[in-house]
């Protein structure tokens, strides 16, 4: 049986948002090992390097132009410079539970980006679904509030800021995904990364008369399980797996399946973290599942056949 692109697409972003959910969870447990900027140093120099060996082993392979890095570079303010760092700083005010449900805003502004941007058209079913989705988001949000359980403003603000950044890369990925392959972009995307937080980690370092103790976290085993997930999988493959399915899918139909990660960030934090879940997220994730459904398929491309 011969799958379509469109087909590995979904394939690839409900995986991508599998990882995405326990990557909260995996963030949250670096912090107090290593600081932020050390772990995104990390992160992305374990990806690099595993991006660099799969090209010495022509496992991928890249094409590389003065185009490609004139379009593509400036999108990685966004994407993974700014979402990135807002988002681990972020972990530091709020739970890892709390971070996926506010990332879930991810599919509202990129559906507004993304008409506005794109001209993407949006059908009335499928506004009808996100605003189930967005729902969803919100009763979990508020009651939560009402609990005590959100406190940081400051950490609220961080995350929803990262989103922000997310839905932008989401556009302008878009925009370009039918002019490069999608392994071309991910090179660009983790190779900044790689350069921009390991530079200025070894410059801290430096300017701290510390390097001798660069190399600490990596004696913590939690640390090493954490950062190897987060650059192999929540790093690399994401990027590769966001940037192949924007080359096939709709940046709005894309961006839904984040709420699928939230609902994953709030079951990890409450099984593995311990953090508490309550009866809101049980009723808030029904909601959230049941947009992600409707979106897809009342889609256009579904109604037409």
């Amino acid at each position: 049986m011969n799958i379509t692109n469109k087909t590995k697409a979904y394939i690839a972003v409900l995986l991508q948002s599998t990882i995405i959910g326990f990557s909260f969870m995996f963030n949250k447990l670096t912090i107090g090992i290593s600081s932020p900027i050390q772990t995104l140093a990390f992160r992305f120099l374990i990806s690099f390097i595993a991006l660099i060996l799969l090209l010495k082993l022509k496992i991928i392979k890249v094409n590389l132009n003065k185009n490609l890095f004139k379009d593509i570079l400036p999108i990685s303010i966004f994407y993974p410079l700014m979402f990135f760092s807002l988002q681990i700083y972020g972990l530091q005010y709020v739970s890892s539970s709390e971070a996926g449900i506010i990332n879930a805003s991810i599919p509202i502004i990129t559906s507004i980006l993304a008409v506005i941007i794109l001209k993407e058209k949006i059908n009335i079913k499928q506004r009808t679904s996100i605003l189930i989705s967005v729902l969803g988001v919100i009763l979990i949000v508020v009651l939560g509030s009402n609990s005590g359980a959100t406190k940081n403003i400051k950490g609220i603000a961080l995350i929803l800021m990262s989103a922000l950044s997310t839905s932008i890369n989401f556009i302008l990925i878009r925009k370009y995904s039918k002019k490069y392959h999608f392994l071309d972009m991910t090179f660009v995307s983790i190779t900044s990364g790689f350069v921009v937080f390991n530079s200025i980690n070894l410059i801290t370092h430096i300017l701290n008369n510390n390097l001798n103790i660069i190399l600490q976290p990596f004696k913590s085993n939690t640390f090493i399980v954490a950062i190897l997930f987060l650059s192999l999988l929540s790093t690399l493959l994401t990027a590769s797996l966001s940037n192949f399915s924007l080359s096939h899918l709709e940046a709005s139909k894309t961006s839904i399946f984040n709420h699928l990660a939230t609902l994953i960030s709030i079951f990890a934090g409450a099984v593995i973290l311990k953090e508490p879940l309550y009866y809101y997220h049980i009723i808030g994730g029904v909601f959230i599942i049941s947009g992600v459904i409707g979106t897809n398929y009342y889609s256009k491309n579904k109604t037409r056949h």
